[in-house]
């Protein structure tokens, strides 16, 4: 699984920020081998939020994108994580079944 971390609109992603990353993604090792790549991007928005985002490319050809937006950094990308979790299994789910 290859893993892309950046900021958008001038927003600088700290290391503690990518080791947060990291860390919640060992979540995900269990998908290692379905993962092709993912690309997590975080944005500061105008009005005080953070959107943290991600490109999720599976081995099948599947490619889908899922948003979270937060005021808090940590808690989005906590949100995010879990809805990569489900978006996952319930892909894995549709290949199982066809």
């Amino acid at each position: 699984m290859t893993v892309e971390i950046t900021g958008i609109h001038n927003y600088h992603v700290s290391d503690n920020t990518k080791e947060h990353i990291e860390d919640k993604l060992t979540r995900l090792e269990h998908f290692d081998e379905l993962i092709q790549d993912l690309k997590i991007t975080l944005t500061k928005e105008t009005n005080h939020e953070y959107k943290v985002a991600a490109d999720l490319h599976l081995k099948w050809g599947f490619i889908g994108h899922l948003d979270v937006k937060d005021r808090d950094l940590y808690k989005g990308i906590d949100m995010l994580v879990d809805k990569l979790d489900l978006k996952i299994i319930k892909e894995k789910e549709k290949i199982k079944t066809h």
